[in-house]
């Protein structure tokens, strides 16, 4: 059902855009991200969508660690996404296209896709 949620968020916002077009995000190692979300602090948008993922991964029975491993990893996209023009799901997708090469270990590529999909949601609503 979450899958279909977010298909349905994708869609709800599919438009053409030209400012999201020529967006690049800035290429960054997994160093120079952490560093990022380690000294930058959250805006009210960014904080609320975190929280939101959070407190669903929470009430899913979710373990601590799970929680602050997930909520890292989905500070990246909202640390990647602060200079985009627009917030749609083009801008989201060319994020994460530039974030996913810097994960080498094909078990955390797919936790990130995991949270990418799962986070979707949270961030598109406060937006």
């Amino acid at each position: 059902m979450q899958d279909i949620k977010t298909i349905a968020a994708f869609n709800a916002s599919y438009h053409f855009d030209f400012a999201s077009i020529q967006w690049k995000p800035i290429p960054s190692s997994l160093d120079e991200l952490t560093h990022m979300i380690e000294k930058s602090k959250l805006n009210k948008s960014e904080e609320k969508s975190l929280d939101s993922y959070m407190q669903t991964m929470l009430e899913n029975g979710a373990e601590e660690t799970v929680i602050n491993t997930r909520s890292k990893l989905a500070k990246f996209i909202l640390i990647k996404l602060r200079d985009a023009p627009v917030k749609n799901n083009k801008t989201y997708r060319m994020a994460i296209d530039i974030i996913l090469p810097v994960f080498t270990i094909n078990e955390i590529k797919q936790l990130f896709l995991t949270v990418v999909s799962e986070f979707y949601l949270h961030w598109n609503k406060n937006i």
